[in-house]
C-alpha cells in the first residue's frame, strides 16, 4: 500500500449542546400536554377506571422521554481531513449528521468573518451543531451534503479545536482559513 508519508489522524471532541428559549419552550409545552393528560384521565375516570393508571404511567414516561430529548450532545471526528459530526441524545442514542472531507469545502472560517455573513444571508441549509455557549469559538464551513435523501449546500456551525482545524488545513489550506501560530481558544 503506498505511504504518502503522512501520519494517519484521529481526533475526537464532544461539546454539549447549552437549551436555548425554543428548547424551554417546547418542554413547557410538554408538561402543559402532560397536564391536559392528567385532567382528562381525572375526569373521566369512572369510565377509564381500569386503564387510568396504565395511561398516567405512558404520559409519564412519555412527558421523560420527549425532554431527555432535549438533551444534547456533538461529536467530532476528524479522521485524515474528514469530518463527521454525529448528535448523541441523552447519552442513549448515536445518530450521524453529517459526514464532510476537507478537500470538498468551499471554506471554513469562524462566524466573526465577514465571509460568514454573506453565507448566512445566501439561499443555503443552516445547520447548528455548536454549543449555543461561546460564539467567539464558533466556526463554520460550506460543503456539499447529502441530506433526506438529496445531495445540497449546506452551512454548518460547529466548535472546532486547534487540532481539528489543524488537520482540516492539512488537506485544503487554501480554503481553511485557520492560523495555527494564532490558536484559538478551547
Amino acid at each position: 500500500m503506498f505511504n504518502s508519508g503522512r501520519e494517519d489522524v484521529f481526533i475526537e471532541k464532544i461539546v454539549k449542546r447549552r437549551m436555548g428559549t425554543k428548547d424551554f419552550l417546547l418542554i413547557g409545552l410538554y408538561v402543559l400536554a402532560f397536564l391536559v393528560v392528567l385532567y382528562l384521565v381525572f375526569l373521566f375516570l369512572p369510565y377509564l377506571f381500569s386503564f387510568a393508571l396504565l395511561i398516567v404511567v405512558g404520559a409519564a414516561y412519555g412527558l421523560y422521554f420527549l425532554i431527555t430529548r432535549r438533551d444534547l450532545e456533538y461529536e467530532y471526528i476528524c479522521t485524515n481531513g474528514t469530518l463527521d459530526i454525529d448528535v448523541i441524545v441523552h447519552k442513549r442514542s448515536r445518530k450521524r449528521k453529517l459526514s464532510a472531507k476537507a478537500q470538498n469545502m468551499e471554506i471554513v472560517a469562524p462566524v466573526s468573518s465577514f465571509d460568514y455573513k454573506s453565507f448566512e444571508k445566501s439561499n443555503i441549509t443552516k445547520m447548528d451543531l455548536s454549543s449555543n455557549t461561546a460564539p467567539e469559538r464558533v466556526w463554520f464551513f460550506v460543503t456539499e451534503a447529502t441530506l433526506k435523501n438529496k445531495n445540497e449546500r449546506v452551512l454548518v456551525l460547529f466548535e472546532p479545536d486547534d487540532r481539528i482545524l489543524t488537520n482540516l488545513r492539512r488537506f485544503n489550506p487554501s480554503k481553511v482559513q485557520y492560523n495555527p501560530h494564532r490558536p484559538i481558544e478551547g
